[in-house]
């Protein structure tokens, strides 16, 4: 049990997320691939990865895709890109020496601020 009262005792650190397992990216790509498979599920499954949630977000908001208002809703970001455009952003991820695929160091950086 963790004791506020303890002042040699560090508060946890919420983990920031780095990487993303080859497994997910392969959950992800055949969710892509389904047409069965709903927006919604493929948005929350998106947000388990604060980074890549937040990439998606901001080229969603991008002068590309023509959005005329602040894009805030995953849902909304992954259909206004399209499968086509989530499938070359996972694929586009680089290997992690430890395994699976690296975020980009921006982005995760960013989480920690």
């Amino acid at each position: 049990m963790f004791r506020f009262d303890s002042p040699h005792e560090a508060l946890p650190q919420p983990e920031i997320v780095t990487r993303i397992s080859e497994e997910e990216v392969a959950i992800f790509l055949a969710a892509l691939a389904d047409r069965h498979t709903s927006l919604s599920d493929i948005a929350l499954r998106l947000t388990r990865y604060p980074p890549l949630s937040r990439r998606i977000l901001r080229m969603a908001n991008s002068a590309l895709t023509g959005a005329k208002e602040q894009i805030t809703d995953p849902v909304h970001a992954v259909s206004l890109l399209g499968s086509r455009r989530l499938i070359e952003i996972l694929s586009s991820l680089p290997a992690d020496p430890a395994g699976g695929f690296r975020l980009p160091e921006s982005d995760a950086s960013s989480a920690a601020a």
